[in-house]
């Protein structure tokens, strides 16, 4: 049976140089359910995989401290949620929900999710930025 997990994600900003190679990485986490579904991902950046990685077992650690908020999250009048530990931003919901139970829903499945679940061991790349066009125009 699979579990939920989190996954190290790198995502490099390439440069406003079309067409430049140079990326500045960041690094943050997502926690994905069972059939990959996306629940909640950090709120902050890091510099290493090992930062991110100290994080993750940080909120673990302290799950049963953090407390968590629901408010509508935009214009759209759509719902969101958010996760402090110690009064600080450390999680938040990956989509806004059109019901405020829909909402409480997933901000409970992430909630569960956190103490049992695994911790990716690579860090997965993404690629962010102007697409690169192959081929007459």
């Amino acid at each position: 049976m699979h579990r939920a997990r989190f996954i190290v994600l790198s995502v490099g900003n390439r440069s406003s140089t079309y067409g430049s190679d140079e990326h500045d990485p960041t690094i943050s986490w997502l926690l994905v359910s069972p059939n990959n579904r996306p629940l909640g991902r950090g709120c902050t950046t890091f510099d290493t995989y090992e930062a991110c990685r100290e994080a993750v077992h940080r909120l673990r650690e302290w799950v049963t401290r953090a407390t968590s908020t629901v408010a509508v999250a935009d214009a759209n009048r759509q719902w969101g949620w958010r996760v402090e530990l110690d009064g600080a931003p450390i999680a938040v919901s990956t989509r806004t929900y059109l019901r405020q139970r829909e909402c409480d829903y997933n901000l409970k499945r992430f909630m569960d999710a956190i103490p049992s679940a695994e911790l990716a061991s690579a860090v997965r790349v993404i690629a962010n930025g102007p697409k690169r066009r192959v081929g007459p125009l």
